[in-house]
């Protein structure tokens, strides 16, 4: 998913090292993956600011630099896990107020929020300062297989139709001659 600021924002399966299927709806983006270890890959046109959610838990807040960036672990050093409902997760903290065990909120099982915001920027001789604009997010429901087809028929009246190929590739790769 490629963002207003033009960060690009992808869920990959750490299993298989690859984007699991997904379909775009107008706000959020169903993605079919496999309970197990996920990792976020982030490409930013310059630095940027990221925070990765869970679950209402919040994975890790950081800074990338330029270019491709994976983050595949929480603050703490625990993998991004997605479970099945009712199993503990790495998002989720030991225990909640009174030392009760911590579970996920059911209705938001699944969900990641991924929160992007180019990071300001000192100026250089070369280049001008960039304030920090404000926070981009994008959501991902993921899915496994069978609860996918499920929400995807159910979401079918809002999603939202690929970029057309043009003949020479994607809309996003510089055209010959141009």
């Amino acid at each position: 998913m490629k963002t207003e600021k033009g960060i690009h924002v992808d869920l990959i399966d750490a299993s298989t090292r690859r984007v699991p299927l997904d379909v775009v709806t107008v706000d959020t983006i169903f993605v079919k993956m496999p309970h197990g270890n996920f990792e976020v890959r982030i490409v930013a046109p310059q630095p940027t600011n990221v925070a990765v959610r869970l679950d209402d838990v919040e994975l890790v807040k950081c800074q990338v630099g330029q270019g491709m960036t994976f983050l595949k672990q929480s603050a703490d050093g625990k993998p991004f896990r997605f479970t099945a409902p009712g199993k503990r997760s790495a998002a989720a903290p030991d225990t909640v107020s009174e030392g009760e065990p911590a579970s996920p909120p059911a209705h938001t099982h699944g969900l990641v929020l991924v929160s992007v915001q180019l990071a300001e920027q000192a100026p250089t001789p070369t280049t001008a300062a960039v304030k920090a604009d404000k926070a981009e997010t994008v959501a991902f429901q993921m899915n496994p297989l069978r609860e996918h087809l499920r929400v995807v028929a159910a979401q079918l009246h809002r999603v939202i139709a690929p970029e057309p190929l043009t003949p020479t590739g994607c809309s996003c790769c510089p055209q010959p001659g141009k």
